[in-house]
């Protein structure tokens, strides 16, 4: 075996040094590949506003979080196969180009997020990337406990929600509120994507977080429900968002 030259400690001395920079950008690198494959995937779906666990950060009772980061997985369904196949034939009744099967036509996605907590509870971020989603969302405190949220997803769908905390405890916290969704779909035409159609819904919105033990930091489950109508189509939309993760 031949003994290490100055070019192979040069070499191990400069990964030692830059390990952290060299992780950083692989997450980067990963994050980034998710990204555009989000962009290329078709029929992206409104994601999960994970900033909405800033809900439960109390001072009234014990908090569920202590730390000011949390990171995870969520996934989303929306039965709306009805909805945008009646959209389809509103929009485009005389349209033979048209074929009404809409990209994406469940709503399924899956992706990972993190999310950035104001050390008061006022305020959180949260950016999602993954499998047809990608989105950044915001929760602000605006008295007691009512909170508004914000979401914008790829390609152009929007969520606004007013809730208020109506559960919080070290175990279990609910919220339950009114909600506005604007969602974009995407339809066929032959191998080709032609137009990309809007639909407005209101309704409400309710969001579960349920933690795994009674430590402040630790992993949790949760649930998010919008159940809402939409007057252009007269139709319900729905959508049934699950989240995991870690604070």
């Amino acid at each position: 075996d031949r003994s290490p030259n100055n070019s192979d400690i040069v070499v191990v001395w400069f990964l030692l040094n830059h390990l952290n920079s060299l992780r950083m950008l692989s997450r980067l690198l990963f994050l980034t590949t998710l990204l555009f494959g989000a962009l290329l995937f078709e029929g992206c779906v409104t994601h999960s506003p994970m900033s909405e666990a800033v809900i439960f950060h109390s001072k009234e009772k014990e908090p569920f979080q202590e730390n000011s980061k949390e990171r995870g997985f969520s996934g989303s369904y929306s039965p709306t196969k009805n909805t945008v196949l009646r959209l389809a034939e509103l929009e485009y009744p005389r349209d033979p180009l048209y074929d009404t099967r809409p990209a994406n036509r469940n709503g399924l996605s899956a992706g990972i997020y993190l999310t950035k907590y104001d050390s008061e509870g006022r305020y959180a971020i949260s950016g999602t990337t993954g499998i047809a989603v990608t989105g950044v969302d915001a929760t602000v405190k605006i008295w007691g406990r009512n909170y508004f949220t914000a979401g914008v997803s790829v390609p152009g769908h929007l969520q606004l929600y007013l809730q208020q905390r109506t559960v919080n405890n070290s175990m279990l916290g609910m919220t339950l509120g009114l909600g506005y969704q604007r969602s974009i779909f995407t339809f066929h035409a032959g191998n080709s994507f032609i137009d990309e159609v809007s639909l407005n819904s209101y309704g409400l919105r309710s969001y579960l977080f349920i933690k795994e033990d009674e430590n402040t930091v630790g992993p949790f489950r949760s649930v998010g429900i919008y159940i809402g109508y939409a007057p252009s189509i007269e139709l319900p939309v729905v959508q049934i968002s699950f989240q995991g993760g870690h604070f």
